[in-house]
């Protein structure tokens, strides 16, 4: 199973303003610890205890150039319908 090396992940809830509905924003660095020195030991298991969560849409931030299907809780998360709709963007 794919993991990326070391993540630092940022979660930020945003309301929607077009259908409404919550936006997690997940920022993926080269650095494994949240801004408040938390680590994520299984992203997958976090993720499956957001309530509600397929209310949500989740956008990936990363400066990894790591296609989106070759993270593998992100595909987990597709396949199980966990988010409305799963979108990754490069940043800098």
């Amino acid at each position: 199973m794919f993991k990326i090396p070391v993540l630092i992940i940022v979660l930020v809830l945003l309301m929607s303003c077009g259908e409404k509905s919550d936006t997690i924003v997940l920022e993926i660095k080269n650095n494994g610890e949240f801004i408040n020195s938390e680590k994520v030991e299984n992203i997958d298991q976090y993720f499956r205890s957001l309530e509600g969560s397929k209310d949500f849409s989740l956008v990936i931030l990363s400066d990894q150039d790591v296609p989106l299907e070759r993270m593998s809780f992100v595909s987990e998360l597709a396949a199980q319908k966990t988010f409305k709709d799963i979108t990754l963007t490069m940043v800098k």
